[in-house]
């Protein structure tokens, strides 16, 4: 009896154990596969499914605050998605609009997060996005009588992505600076000196938007 007692113990004890391994290995891996779980969706253009997935992780108790960090992020690369998808131009801009309100959330809660940096950047495409579809609503002749005002906005918001391109051009520049005095330092025989490259390089999106001059 002693014995069967302490094989049951034995036996609890190895699948706590299991069970311990198996959370860390959840966690671990978590991230990874809520990635890959949207990607899937988004490029099957079930962007919808996507968003409701996204949104009931937020209170889901099993998710990490790494994970539910990102969430905005993730709403506004899915919403961006959609919008590249959908015809109606009213519709698309509503879409766009919305996209940009989740990547400015993400940035305005995790200024410091990995993912900051592409925030920055999709936000520069999301005006893009919105000045190209202004454009196109001011070549139809139903829009005739805001054809202006159309032209003026998508203007306004191609000066927006400019900025936003400028800035991150800006950051890169003084970084790279700093990286070549570090460099002389090092090189000159001097203590080394702690950098901290403040971006990665901004995705295509939005430094390669600009061909030339604007044009209504």
């Amino acid at each position: 009896m002693a014995s069967h007692r302490h094989c049951s113990r034995l036996a609890a004890l190895l699948w706590g154990v299991v069970a311990l391994l198996a959370v860390n290995l959840r966690t671990a891996q978590a991230k990874e596969r809520v990635e890959d779980f949207l990607d899937g969706l988004r490029r099957s253009g079930m962007y919808d499914v996507a968003e409701e997935y996204l949104e009931s992780l937020k209170a889901n108790p099993n998710v990490s605050d790494e994970i539910k960090q990102t969430i905005p992020f993730e709403l506004g690369k899915t919403v961006i998605s959609k919008a590249e998808s959908i015809s109606d131009v009213d519709t698309r801009l509503k879409e766009l609009a919305k996209a940009r309100t989740w990547f400015e959330d993400f940035l305005a809660k995790s200024p410091t997060n990995a993912q900051a940096p592409e925030a920055e950047s999709q936000i520069g495409a999301v005006s893009v996005s919105r000045g190209k579809a202004m454009m196109e609503m001011s070549r139809n002749p139903r829009n005739s009588k805001k054809k202006v005002a159309l032209l003026a906005d998508a203007r306004a918001e191609f000066l927006k992505a400019q900025q936003i391109n400028d800035a991150i051009e800006k950051r890169l520049d003084a970084a790279y600076t700093k990286l070549k005095a570090d460099i002389a330092a090092g090189a000159e025989g001097g203590p080394p000196r702690q950098w901290r490259w403040p971006i990665p390089p901004p995705t295509p999106s939005v430094c390669t938007w600009s061909t030339g001059p604007w044009r209504p």
